[in-house]
């Protein structure tokens, strides 16, 4: 809306004004969840720098930072081992607005197909349309 008054649009100076991804709308951390060193991410662009989309994709073979976290922490802490491969459909994690001084948590973002809905009051319109998950694109 600002930008159709010429406004310009401010964006995040710090972490602090960014706005995050939502809790269980987004992502859900009991599919798996790591506390990453801020040092090892970039916060050079924000709200989002995508040179943290490798860092937070794939397996921890792949490099994922939450997957490695995730399976380090959970044999640290003596929890039944479930690695991250199996926990997270989507192998991909978001930062969450959860921080301190040294590392920054992620967990694994949700991977589901969206459903668009009827409209019974349209008639005879064929729109083709197509979803991928996070895995699949």
């Amino acid at each position: 809306l600002a930008t159709k008054y010429g406004e310009k649009v401010p964006y995040p100076q710090t972490l602090q004004d960014v706005n995050w991804p939502n809790k269980t709308v987004d992502y859900e951390c009991q599919l798996g969840e790591g506390w990453i060193p801020m040092e090892e991410l970039s916060f050079d662009k924000l709200p989002y720098d995508t040179t943290n989309d490798v860092l937070l994709s794939g397996s921890t073979s792949d490099g994922n930072l939450c997957a490695i976290y995730n399976d380090v922490e959970a044999k640290l802490s003596g929890d039944s081992f479930e690695n991250f491969e199996t926990k997270c459909p989507s192998k991909r994690c978001l930062l969450t607005s959860n921080r301190n001084v040294e590392l920054i948590q992620a967990c694994c973002a949700w991977d589901i197909y969206f459903d668009m809905g009827d409209d019974d009051t349209v008639i005879d319109v064929n729109i083709t349309s197509t979803f991928l998950t996070m895995e699949e694109g």
